[in-house]
């Protein structure tokens, strides 16, 4: 399975991230309320541009997500995805039932 680029994924995410915290996207209210150029912002949403990991997670508390979220693929702003840890015996459990 090939990787999706991470500044498509993150382009597509914030589309619905913005409906929900703003009403509509607006590229100059995020970047407005993440501290950054309204042009940087538009390159985000547009897929156009890279960001450091500290310009990723002030977006994702903008939005109340984990930075990793951000780059979910197909993220839903309304059933946000969980990152669980499994103890050994659980994950070779789960090892198991997958290669039956």
């Amino acid at each position: 399975m090939d990787a999706e680029d991470p500044k498509t994924v993150l382009a597509r995410n914030l589309i619905p991230l913005m409906e929900r915290e703003f009403g509509k996207s607006n590229p100059w209210q995020l970047g407005l309320q993440a501290g950054i150029g309204a042009a940087t912002a538009k390159r985000l949403i547009e897929g156009k541009t890279s960001v450091g990991l500290d310009i990723l997670a002030t977006v994702a508390r903008l939005f109340k997500v984990n930075t990793w979220q951000m780059l979910y693929p197909d993220l839903d702003p309304y059933a946000l995805p969980e990152c669980y840890q499994l103890s050994p015996d659980a994950l070779h459990i789960a090892q198991l039932v997958d290669g039956l």
